[in-house]
């Protein structure tokens, strides 16, 4: 999400909260999310939920085609979608 920088008075560009992730936290929009529909997870660690979700259910990326190796999935994603 952009926000309102307090010091540069500019807009900024989300940063996935790393900041928050660095020490251990999850994201501000992860946290927000009332339904738990965002989530922040280690690929690497196979225990790891969003890892299991990963392996096991129908995911999808947005413009695989570009070629930049996205690393955000989206459980069920339609073809029309991408």
């Amino acid at each position: 999400m952009r926000f309102f920088h307090p010091v540069e008075h500019v807009a900024d560009k989300c940063t996935l909260c790393y900041h928050r992730i660095s020490q251990g936290g999850n994201t501000a929009c992860a946290q927000a999310c009332p339904f738990g529909a965002r989530k922040l997870g280690n690929l690497r660690d196979p225990d790891d939920p969003v890892s299991r979700i990963v392996l096991t259910q129908r995911i999808g990326v947005l413009r695989p085609e570009y070629g930049t190796r996205p690393q955000c999935y989206y459980v069920g994603l339609n073809e029309e979608v991408r």
